[in-house]
């Protein structure tokens, strides 16, 4: 009964990770791992090795990367905040 649950878990975590990747709203990347994780703690982690594990993290970094810098950018270098500036000039 438990490794239904534990089944049930890990699909429907990945399940979510992959209509995140259609809806960008949901963190698919987290859920895909989060996926792995309730794998590895329901059944085994040997299953999983340590490279494996690597690349899973370094995939989830360079995904936030991927959304964070572009924001970030965006918002440094919005038009509100250059005509903030400017209004805040002109007095």
């Amino acid at each position: 009964m438990l490794e239904i649950v534990g089944w049930v878990f890990v699909l429907v975590f990945f399940a979510i990770g992959f209509i995140g990747l259609v809806y960008p709203v949901i963190p698919a990347s987290l859920f895909i791992f989060g996926g792995f994780i309730i794998y590895g703690l329901f059944f085994s982690f040997a299953d999983l090795p340590w490279w494996f594990w690597l690349i899973e993290i370094l995939f989830v970094l360079l995904l936030f990367g991927a959304d964070f810098w572009p924001m970030r950018s965006a918002s440094r270098n919005s038009a509100v905040q250059k005509q903030v500036w400017w209004a805040a000039r002109s007095d």
